[in-house]
C-alpha cells in the first residue's frame, strides 16, 4: 500500500485481486517496478485510514463485488466409496397351503454373485399341486455398473420399456440405460435458483414452504443460490437475510416444480434389444422373435422436456414423440403422439394431459385417443381397446378441515362399449392417533352400482394399529374390524386379525409373523363364508462375504458383515434401529442396507468391555446394488504391565530412575518410561521374551523381560535386575 501526496491510496494490483471486488477495477500505475491501483480511479467507492486501528477502510456498492455462486443441493459425504467386496447370496422361500382340501406347495430361490461393478443373479421356482408339478427358471441376468457415466448395462433377461407412456416387455438380450439411482445426490430435475445482493457480511436462511432447508454465510456483493431441492408442485421460497447490523430483510418468490421434467442438458434413456420371452414361468428357454424397445428424453430447458420412443419386432414398427411443458406457477402439460405399422396396417395413439399440484389443491385431467388398428409389442389390432379414455380428478383441503378428492374415469371401448367410474373420498385427522375416512363410488356400465364406505383408522402404540369400517353396496352391508402389529426391524413377532360381518355370517382372517436373524416365518388362517384354509410360509437367506458364510433373513438389497474384534454380545444399529448382537466371533450380518445411499452403522459403547479401547463407534457405507460389504470396528484390548528395574553395579543394586526402556521384539522395538524407584509401565505388549535395554545418563544396561500370556488387565512383572553394559 502506498499513500500518495493527494491523500489517494494505491493498492498493489495482486493484493486488490485477492479481495472480493471484481477483477480489473481501476487503472494501473507502475511504481518502483510494481503494479498499483489508485483507489480514486475506482468509481463509487470511498476509503479512509482509521487512525485508531491503523487499518484501511474501503466501502463499495454491491455491484462492484464478484458474484457469489452457492450450491444448495444435497452433497455426497466425503470418504464414501462404493463397496468392492466379493460377495454372494442365496435367497429361498416356500410355503404350504391347504384350502378346502386343495393342497398347494411352492419353493422358490434366488442366487446372486457380485464383485465390484458386476452382479449376476438367477431366480427359479418349483410348484406342486395334486394335479401337476413344475420346476422352472425365471430371470437370469448380469448387471454391469458404469459409475462414472451413471449407466447400467444388463445382459440376459431384461424388463424392457418404451417409456412412461409405452409398454414393458420381457426380453432376453442386452439393455443400456441411464441410471440416476447410482448417484442420489445428483439433481436431474429442474431446481430452484434464488438471487440478490447484500452490502455487508450477511447470514442467509432459505425456506421452502416455511421449512428451513439451508443456511449460508455471504460476503458483500451479489449472490445466486442454485440447486435448491424443492418438493413437487406449487410452493413459495423465501430468503431471510440477517446483516451484521442486526437488520432483517426477506426475498420471497413462488415456484412450481415437477419430476416429469428434466434439468436443461440432462438425458434419460433406455435401449433394449433381444428375443421376446414366451411362456414365462412355464418353460425355461422359450423365445420368440427379435424385438427392440427404447426411449430417450432430453431436458431442452427448465420449462421443456422432449423425447421419443420406439418399438420394433418382426411385423411391427412403433415410433412416437412426446413433450412435457411447464407453465410457470400454473402446472404442467404433457402430450405424446405415437404411430404404428403392423402387418401393413397403420394406427395412431395420442395422449394430452394437464396436472397441477399444491399443498391445498390439486387437479389432473388427461385424454387418450387410440385408433382400432394401433399396435405395440403387447397390443395387437385384434385385441379390444379404448377408443377414448378420459380420466380426471380434483382435490382440496387443509389439515384442520380434512381433504376431499373427486375422481372420474370414462372409457369407450370398440367392442366392450362404455364404462364410467366415479369416486369421492374424504380424509380428516381427528387427533394425532385417530383419522376418519369416507369413500363413495359409482360404476356405470350396463347397470349402475353404488357403494359407500366410512370408518376410523387408529394408531395404538408399540407398532400396533387398527381400523373399523362400514361398507354398503347394492346388495350387502359389511362391517369390518381389524387390528395389526407390524413386525420389528430386528427379532420379534407381528400379527394381524380381521373380522368381517356380512349380515349372514362372520368372516375371519388371521396372520402371525415371526422373524429373527436367520429367517422369516408365517402362518395365515381364513374362514370366509364356509371356505376355510391355512398357509404356512418361510423365507431366509445365505450369504458369503469376507471369507465368511452366514445365514440370515432374505437379502433383498445390499448387505454387510459387521465385525467388532472378537467381542460377543455387542449391539449393532442401522440408523438407530437395533439389528442384533455380535456372535462368538464378534460378527453380525445386516441383511437390509440401502444401496447407493449413505448407511450409518453404530455399535453400543456400553457393550464394549472396560479393558478394551475402540477409536470409533460409527461408520458410514455407500454400497452398490445388492452388494456385500465388510465393516470392521477396530477394538484393542487394554493390558497394562507394571514392574520395577534395578541396576547391578560394583556389587550394589539400586533403582534405575527417570530413564527410557527399550523392548526389542521380532516385529519392532517398543518404548516405555521408567519413573521413580525404578517403576515402569507398559501397555499392550504381546506375550514373549524381549531384549530390554535402558539408557540413562552416560550408562546403559540390559536384561531379558518375560511377558506371560495372560488375560489379566494388569500384569505384574515383578522386580528385574539390569546388568551394566557398554553403551552403543
Amino acid at each position: 500500500m502506498v499513500q500518495a501526496n493527494d491523500n489517494d491510496i494505491w493498492l498493489n494490483r495482486d493484493d486488490l485481486n485477492k479481495t472480493d471486488l471484481k477483477k480489473g477495477l481501476g487503472r494501473d500505475v507502475h511504481f518502483e517496478g510494481e503494479l498499483f491501483v489508485p483507489l480514486s480511479s475506482i468509481p463509487e467507492i470511498s476509503f479512509q485510514i482509521n487512525d485508531t486501528t491503523a487499518a484501511l477502510e474501503v466501502t463499495a456498492p454491491p455491484h462492484l463485488f464478484r458474484k457469489q455462486y452457492i450450491d444448495a443441493s444435497f452433497k455426497r459425504p466425503q470418504g464414501l466409496e462404493a463397496a468392492q467386496d466379493m460377495s454372494a447370496f442365496l435367497n429361498y422361500a416356500g410355503g404350504y397351503s391347504r384350502f378346502n382340501n386343495f393342497e398347494y406347495m411352492n419353493v422358490s430361490g434366488e442366487l446372486g454373485m457380485g464383485a465390484g461393478d458386476y452382479l449376476g443373479t438367477t431366480t427359479f421356482t418349483y410348484t406342486k399341486t395334486e394335479e401337476s408339478e413344475n420346476a422352472v427358471r425365471l430371470i437370469s441376468d448380469l448387471t454391469i455398473t458404469d459409475w462414472k457415466n451413471l449407466r447400467t448395462c444388463v445382459v440376459g433377461d431384461v424388463t424392457a420399456s418404451s417409456g412412461p407412456l409405452g409398454v414393458s416387455a420381457l426380453l432376453a438380450g442386452i439393455s443400456m440405460s441411464k441410471n440416476y439411482a447410482l448417484s442420489p445426490y445428483f439433481v436431474k430435475y429442474p431446481s430452484l435458483s434464488l438471487s440478490g445482493s447484500v452490502k455487508t457480511p450477511t447470514d442467509v436462511e432459505v425456506y421452502l414452504n416455511d421449512m428451513l432447508t439451508s443456511r449460508e454465510r455471504l460476503s458483500p456483493g451479489s449472490f445466486e443460490i442454485n440447486d435448491i431441492p424443492v418438493t413437487g408442485g406449487s410452493g413459495t421460497a423465501r430468503i431471510v437475510l440477517h446483516d451484521m447490523y442486526g437488520s432483517e430483510s426477506i426475498i420471497s418468490t413462488p415456484y412450481y416444480s415437477s419430476d416429469r421434467l428434466l434439468k436443461k442438458g440432462v438425458h434419460e434413456y433406455s435401449y433394449t434389444v433381444g428375443l421376446e420371452r414366451k411362456n414365462f414361468g412355464k418353460k425355461n428357454f422359450d423365445y420368440g422373435d427379435p424385438a427392440l424397445l427404447a426411449f430417450h428424453n432430453y431436458g431442452l430447458s427448465q420449462y421443456l422436456k422432449v423425447g421419443y420412443s420406439t418399438e420394433a419386432s418382426k411385423d411391427l414398427i412403433n415410433v412416437g414423440a412426446s413433450g412435457v411443458v411447464l407453465i410457470p406457477n400454473a402446472g404442467i402439460v404433457d402430450a405424446s403422439l405415437t404411430s404404428s405399422s403392423y402387418q401393413g396396417e397403420t394406427g395412431v395413439n395420442g395422449v394430452l394431459g394437464y396436472a397441477y399440484h399444491s399443498r391445498n389443491f390439486n387437479a389432473r385431467i388427461s385424454m387418450q385417443l387410440t385408433s382400432r388398428s394401433y399396435a405395440n409389442i403387447l397390443l395387437k389390432p385384434s385385441v379390444d381397446r379404448n377408443r377414448l379414455l378420459i380420466s380426471s380428478s380434483i382435490g382440496f383441503g387443509w389439515d384442520k378441515w380434512g381433504y376431499l378428492t373427486a375422481a372420474n374415469t370414462y372409457a369407450d371401448a370398440y367392442t366392450a362399449g362404455t364404462i364410467s367410474m366415479s369416486n369421492l373420498s374424504y380424509n380428516r385427522s381427528i387427533s394425532d392417533d385417530v383419522s376418519f375416512f369416507m369413500t363413495a363410488g359409482m360404476i356405470k356400465q350396463i347397470k349402475t352400482d353404488h357403494e359407500i364406505m366410512l370408518g376410523l383408522r387408529m394408531l395404538l402404540g408399540n407398532r400396533k394399529s387398527g381400523s373399523i369400517s362400514y361398507r354398503r353396496s347394492e346388495d350387502s352391508d359389511v362391517i369390518n374390524a381389524r387390528i395389526q402389529k407390524s413386525i420389528p426391524t430386528g427379532t420379534g413377532f407381528g400379527y394381524g386379525a380381521s373380522v368381517e360381518n356380512t349380515g349372514n355370517r362372520n368372516n375371519v382372517d388371521g396372520t402371525v409373523r415371526y422373524q429373527n436373524r436367520y429367517g422369516m416365518y408365517g402362518m395365515d388362517i381364513m374362514d370366509n363364508e364356509g371356505d376355510s384354509g391355512y398357509r404356512l410360509s418361510y423365507a431366509g437367506g445365505m450369504g458369503y462375504i469376507g471369507k465368511s458364510v452366514f445365514f440370515s433373513r432374505p437379502i433383498t438389497d445390499s448387505f454387510a458383515k459387521v465385525k467388532v474384534g472378537d467381542l460377543e454380545g455387542v449391539r449393532v444399529y442401522s440408523y438407530n434401529n437395533e439389528i442384533g448382537r455380535t456372535n462368538s466371533n464378534g460378527e453380525l450380518i445386516i441383511p437390509n442396507l440401502h444401496s447407493f445411499h449413505e448407511n450409518r452403522i453404530d455399535i453400543e459403547a456400553e457393550d464394549i468391555p472396560i479393558d478394551y479401547s475402540i477409536p470409533e463407534l460409527t461408520q458410514r457405507l455407500f454400497p452398490s446394488f445388492r452388494s456385500g460389504s465388510s465393516i470392521a470396528f477396530d477394538v484393542m484390548k487394554l493390558q497394562a504391565m507394571t514392574g520395577s528395574v534395578s541396576l547391578q553395579e560394583n556389587g550394589e543394586i539400586h533403582p534405575v530412575e527417570y530413564a527410557i526402556l527399550y523392548l526389542k521384539g521380532k516385529d519392532r522395538t517398543r518404548e516405555g518410561i521408567i519413573g521413580s524407584d525404578g517403576e515402569f509401565y507398559l501397555e499392550n505388549v504381546p506375550a514373549g521374551t524381549y531384549d530390554a535395554n535402558i539408557l540413562f545418563k552416560d550408562k546403559s544396561c540390559s536384561f531379558n523381560l518375560i511377558i506371560p500370556d495372560s488375560e489379566e488387565m494388569i500384569i505384574d512383572l515383578g522386580k528385574n535386575i539390569c546388568k551394566e553394559g557398554k553403551q552403543e
